[in-house]
């Protein structure tokens, strides 16, 4: 199966291409600013860089949040723009399954896993795994202080709100586990991910958890003279 994977969530704008044997090629733009030019000039070069054509491709993925509002909505926008010029099937995935799945050596450690990305307002968007990748509570947009106290000993903590989490552990004298602080999944990981995931039969939406910061005001009254 060639799978082509978009990725415009966290704050690396990426495309990824590859099938059962690996990685094809990877496009990657750090920090992602300007999802909307970037994404399918990224989806074109890396499809060249590994030789195929949208033609070859047999399933689109997405990332699919939590993650910037902006960003899920160019992302999965264009995933579903692709999937219907190139006529495969298309996928969403989740970021925080996806940072997750980047921690090394999950197997040998055996230690939970928290995914957390910064939601500012010393919030996170968060979720936390076995090391198996089993989700161990539903992703919630949650503050840090309340995270925290549901961590237990040794967890391994990843993703952009991972720094601000062990800060946190460490002024309330808990042990924090091993800090992985990335930016983004890892495409090795995306893959694996896009190649087992189960095909639905609605297209995936953007995972927001929260609404927007910015609302648009209220209507205008404009009284007659």
């Amino acid at each position: 199966m060639r799978v082509l994977i978009l990725d415009t969530a966290l704050d690396a704008c990426q495309a990824v291409v590859g099938d059962h044997a690996g990685l094809g090629a990877i496009e990657r733009r750090e920090p992602a600013r300007g999802q909307a030019e970037a994404i399918v000039a990224l989806a074109d070069a890396v499809l060249r860089r590994a030789g195929w054509s949208y033609s070859d491709l047999d399933r689109i993925a997405v990332v699919a949040g939590p993650g910037s509002f902006t960003g899920l909505r160019v992302g999965v926008a264009a995933a579903r723009g692709i999937a219907l010029v190139a006529e495969c099937e298309l996928v969403g995935l989740s970021s925080l399954l996806g940072l997750a799945a980047s921690v090394p050596d999950r197997g040998e450690r055996g230690a939970p896993i928290v995914a957390a990305i910064d939601a500012r307002h010393d919030a996170v968007y968060g979720q936390m795994f076995s090391a198996d990748l089993e989700p161990l509570a539903d992703a919630r947009h949650v503050a840090i202080a309340d995270l925290v106290g549901d961590i237990p000993a040794g967890a391994r903590i990843v993703g952009s709100g991972a720094e601000p989490i062990a800060a946190d552990l460490v002024a309330k004298g808990k042990p924090a586990g091993e800090i992985l602080a990335l930016p983004a999944a890892a495409p090795e990981a995306l893959l694996a991910l896009a190649l087992n995931a189960e095909a639905t039969a609605t297209p995936p939406r953007p995972i927001y958890l929260k609404a927007p910061d910015a609302r648009p005001s209220g209507p205008v009254l404009v009284k007659s003279a």
